[in-house]
């Protein structure tokens, strides 16, 4: 599991930092976002719905903070 705190980032930065990540990854893993920005669930489920290699699994808010987990499927 890969944890990454992007909390003082507002999109796109969030998505941006998410899609490089990404492209780095070797193997299927499950992302776990950290973000303060509240449209930050819609962008990210936005990038998984424009990947095949992406899966939105779920997010949850505590608090003034986001947890959005995503699935890495590698091919």
């Amino acid at each position: 599991m890969i944890k990454l705190s992007m909390e003082k980032l507002h999109c796109p930065d969030i998505v941006l930092n998410l899609k490089t990540k990404v492209d780095t990854l070797t193997e299927s893993d499950t992302i776990t976002l950290y973000t303060t920005d509240p449209l930050s669930p819609l962008d990210v489920k936005y990038l998984c719905f424009t990947r095949k290699d992406l899966e939105f699994i779920s997010y949850e808010k505590e608090n003034d903070k986001f947890i959005i987990t995503i699935e890495y499927k590698y091919n």
